[in-house]
């Protein structure tokens, strides 16, 4: 007993010692995954067929007992998973509409409830933490031959685009000593494509009271105009976009005031995620944009919509 937790605590060791050390763009290691053909095939189940991973959007097939890798994909940041790696094994009906598997990258015990839709519900007891995912039918295996065609002449669905909606939420005013009567002026968003291209919002106004009487915060919505808003879609094997800005000018009783804030830490985050944002999911950041005794504060948000 005492080996094998040594042996693991070694495992993860060396795991965080070559996630630091080498980079998504250098990720030449191959996955610590058998090969289809080295795994028996066991019992066929009720939702054998081929998945959407909802979180990273790349397929697996179900089929006799194990699931392997239709795409490929890095898990970990450095561990490439080639197609007909064996991601789960040992799965297997566990009650009407519940299955488990081995799950073999996450390093421990899934759980499948499948939905009315054929959705398959997944929780994962992993090594490093609990993980939920979703597997959304893609192909499911009528006919047994499919198992043994080369991945190339398997039907395959093509890949969706990824929506995001980039947004200012909240627009408030903080401070122990609020000496300043308010913060009024408008501002824009913009992020920079997978091929260099500026994605700009148009301008939004905003008018918060730093008094105590207020009103010190201001709520705002997704603007489909694209009013300080933006509505990005990233094509299928693209990696997303980067280099965050907001531009905000006040009205200041001197003139304007054009403020720069390109430190936000909101797609540091969604990297940090190590996965694609799931449909509906969302995280956000709150950005100091004026300093003083009187703070103006962005609380944005980075939405997927499908």
């Amino acid at each position: 007993m005492k080996n094998r937790f040594l042996k693991k605590c070694a495992g993860l060791i060396l795991f965080f010692a070559i996630a630091i050390w080498i980079s998504p763009v250098q990720a030449q290691i191959s996955a610590f995954l058998p090969m289809k053909e080295r795994v028996a095939a066991g019992e066929p189940s009720a939702v054998d067929g081929t998945y959407w991973i909802s979180s990273i959007n790349k397929r697996i097939t179900i089929a006799n007992g194990r699931a392997y890798a239709v795409d490929p994909w890095v898990h970990a940041l450095v561990l490439q998973v080639k197609p007909n790696m064996v991601v789960m094994r040992n799965f297997r009906q566990a009650a009407p509409d519940r299955f488990i598997a081995d799950d073999l990258p996450l390093m421990g015990q899934a759980t499948f409830v499948r939905q009315a839709d054929g959705v398959l519900d997944v929780k994962v007891a992993g090594a490093l933490g609990p993980v939920r995912y979703k597997l959304i039918p893609v192909d499911y295996i009528d006919n047994p031959v499919i198992d043994d065609l080369p991945a190339d002449d398997i039907p395959i669905a093509p890949e969706p685009d990824r929506e995001y909606h980039l947004y200012v939420n909240v627009i408030s005013c903080d401070g122990a000593a609020l000496l300043r009567k308010r913060y009024r002026g408008f501002f824009s968003l913009s992020v920079t494509d997978a091929e260099g291209n500026e994605i700009r919002s148009g301008s939004r106004s905003f008018d918060v009271r730093c008094t105590r009487k207020g009103p010190r915060r201001q709520t705002l919505n997704h603007d489909a105009n694209g009013k300080g808003s933006l509505s990005i879609v990233v094509p299928p094997g693209q990696d997303g976009f980067s280099d965050f800005v907001i531009n905000t000018t006040l009205n200041d009783l001197l003139g304007p005031l054009d403020l720069k804030n390109d430190k936000s830490s909101l797609l540091l985050k969604a990297k940090n995620l190590r996965r694609n944002l799931n449909p509906g999911e969302s995280i956000d950041n709150v950005e100091r944009i004026a300093s003083g005794k009187a703070r103006l504060l962005y609380r944005v948000q980075l939405r997927r919509v499908r």
